[in-house]
């Protein structure tokens, strides 16, 4: 479960990454390690067992591919674990009401969770968050979710003070919400690549 993408990492130092060619790791990385010790779990192939992770930096352009052992891992949060730190741990006001509001949304039939900026906001205690940032969340359904029940839910969505970007999560791999309900196709993310797909489904 530990190497499921979108879950954030809880790790010890930058001196716990490591890089499929010995890459030098900018000083950017190593200052936000040692602020919130988080990394995020990609989507791609492991490398000699270990997670693909990326590192936030304290800008929007400041993103750093890396790998970690498992043994490196303090805690891992899962999108729907993050849940636990509440609405409290949110700085804005319009993210914590859609955090509270996505609570009355979803029902037993799917798990979900903040991802992206707000799910690393609400781990690390960092105010990374912008009124112009989306709200990513990630859901998982327990069954088949229809076009028309995902056209119900962008609509439900687009009421938000802030835009939601969901991705849906499935063993096959990972999709828009959004290109879901549109009935023509996803690109559905693999650790293989994307590619698109008529029916996520049924690949």
């Amino acid at each position: 479960m530990i190497k499921e993408p979108n879950n954030l990492l809880i790790i010890s130092s930058w001196k716990d990454l490591q890089t499929s060619e010995n890459e030098y790791i900018p000083q950017w990385v190593k200052d936000s390690l040692a602020v919130a010790p988080i990394v995020v779990v990609r989507r791609a192939k492991t490398f000699k067992e270990n997670i693909p992770v990326g590192v936030r930096g304290f800008y929007r352009s400041q993103r750093f591919a890396a790998y970690i052992s498992p043994n490196s891992v303090k805690a891992c949060y899962q999108p729907n674990d993050v849940l636990e730190f509440g609405s409290k741990s949110l700085h804005l006001p319009q993210a914590k009401k859609i955090l509270r509001e996505l609570g009355l949304l979803f029902n037993d039939d799917m798990e979900w969770g903040p991802a992206g900026s707000a799910g690393y906001e609400m781990v690390s205690g960092e105010e990374v968050m912008t009124r112009r940032s989306d709200f990513d969340i990630v859901i998982t359904p327990h069954k088949t979710l229809g076009v028309n029940e995902a056209r119900i839910l962008v609509q439900q969505l687009d009421s938000f003070p802030m835009y939601v970007d969901a991705q849906v999560m499935i063993s096959q791999g990972a999709f828009s919400l959004r290109e879901w309900a549109r009935g023509e196709g996803v690109l559905l993310k693999t650790a293989d690549g994307p590619r698109l797909v008529e029916d996520p489904w049924n690949e």
